[in-house]
């Protein structure tokens, strides 16, 4: 397979996810499939994503190179991802044991929609820090409070899954599951929540985080929100 054949078919990959997933995968998947047409010159129009037949794509892992600490932006933008975008985030070192990286576990365009979110999360955390620290002494709290206004929003935005749906969810759900319990056992559990209360930076965060858009939109289209009561943990490597 040629590199343009190649990238013909990661883009046959992101449009297919209109047929499935919330408002904010979709849009991310349309738009990441924008991206790369234009930077390969494809025609987006002419792609057709149903020329492949459908089966079970192989679960793999891509690194999120994070160095000698995890930053609190890069452990709730990777929260994010794996509460809402059909992958599993875990933190763990490289194979020198000098730097460590968040691994993404899942199918090869959702890696790709869940690293596309992850890098633009780290981003824009920081940047909303930045603009507001001068009110919020307490960086964990605010961006803590930004994780759960964000992740409210997505929430309230996921489809009702009829039982096929859900019978399909579990089943992705448990071939992530099952391939870092082969390949790396079992995983730990991290407090990720602030230590003492902190309520003004943290409601300044949740402010924030429902004000955030995940993506915006494609071809100029208008972006839409992006953004629960989070749980309080991230995967951990044992």
């Amino acid at each position: 397979m040629s590199d343009r054949d190649t990238i013909i078919d990661k883009i046959k990959k992101l449009l297919r996810m209109k047929r499935g997933g919330t408002p904010d995968e979709i849009a991310t998947a349309l738009r990441l499939a924008q991206e790369l047409a234009d930077k390969h010159g494809i025609d987006l129009d002419g792609v057709n994503p149903d020329e492949e037949s459908i089966r079970e794509k192989p679960i793999a892992h891509e690194d999120a190179v994070c160095g000698a600490r995890v930053s609190w932006e890069c452990r709730y933008a990777s929260l994010v991802c794996d509460q809402f975008f059909n992958i599993r985030v875990f933190k763990t070192v490289d194979e020198s044991h000098t730097k460590y990286v968040l691994r993404f576990v899942g199918e090869e365009w959702d890696r790709m929609i869940a690293l596309y979110v992850y890098r633009f999360l780290c981003g824009h955390f920081r940047r909303e820090w930045t603009i507001h620290r001068g009110r919020c002494r307490n960086r964990k709290a605010f961006l803590w409070g930004m994780y759960l206004g964000l992740c409210q929003k997505l929430r309230d935005r996921q489809p009702q899954m009829q039982e096929a749906g859900i019978v399909l969810a579990d089943r992705a759900l448990a071939r992530r599951d099952d391939y870092i319990a082969k390949n790396w056992g079992q995983l730990k559990t991290s407090k990720a929540t602030p230590d003492g209360d902190a309520s003004a930076a943290r409601y300044r965060g949740w402010l924030a985080g429902r004000a955030t858009e995940i993506h915006s939109g494609v071809k100029g289209a208008a972006g839409t929100n992006a953004a629960l009561p989070a749980t309080e943990g991230t995967r951990l490597l044992a």
